[in-house]
C-alpha cells in the first residue's frame, strides 16, 4: 500500500492506538481518520508522508495534471471547515489531514511542520496538550 494516495476511514467507531503502519504510506496525499475512537499520540513518522513534504511544483503539476493517471483518479469526500465538500477534479492538488474527534493525546509531533505541502490540517476536538510547534507557520 506505499503507492495509496487517499485513505478515508473517518466515522467508523475505529479505536486504540493508530497502527505504525501508517507510516509507510510515503505517497499518501489525503488521510482521513476522522470522527473514531483513536487514542495514544500521533506518530512522529509524519514526515515520511513526502507527497506532503514538498510544495508542488507548477511545472510538474500542469504535467500531473494532464496525465492519464490524474485523469483515472476516484473522487473523495472531505470534511472542510464543518461542511463535507467532494473532491474530484481538484484530489491530486489536495495533501490533507484530518485527525479531528478522536481520543488524540499528548503534544503536537514537531515533525509535523516539515510537511510543507499540506493545505489542510484538522487536530480539533482531541485531548492535545502542550504547545503549538513554533514551526508551524511553515505550513501555507
Amino acid at each position: 500500500m506505499r503507492y495509496l494516495a487517499v485513505l478515508s476511514m473517518k466515522s467508523n467507531n475505529f479505536y486504540g492506538s493508530l497502527p505504525l503502519s501508517i507510516c509507510h504510506l510515503t505517497e499518501i496525499q489525503v488521510l482521513d481518520i476522522s470522527r473514531n475512537k483513536f487514542s495514544g499520540t500521533i506518530p512522529k513518522c509524519l514526515n515520511n508522508f513526502s507527497s506532503m513534504s514538498i510544495k508542488p511544483d507548477a511545472t510538474k503539476l500542469d504535467n500531473f495534471l494532464r496525465s492519464s493517471v490524474f485523469q483515472n483518479r476516484e473522487s473523495a469526500q472531505l470534511m472542510w471547515k464543518g461542511k463535507d465538500t467532494m473532491y474530484d477534479k481538484q484530489l491530486g492538488l489536495l495533501r490533507f489531514l484530518d485527525f479531528s474527534s478522536n481520543n488524540l493525546g499528548g503534544e503536537i509531533p514537531p515533525e509535523i511542520t516539515s510537511l510543507v505541502g499540506l493545505i489542510g490540517l484538522n487536530l480539533s476536538g482531541n485531548n492535545l496538550v502542550g504547545p503549538i510547534p513554533h514551526d508551524i507557520g511553515r505550513l501555507d
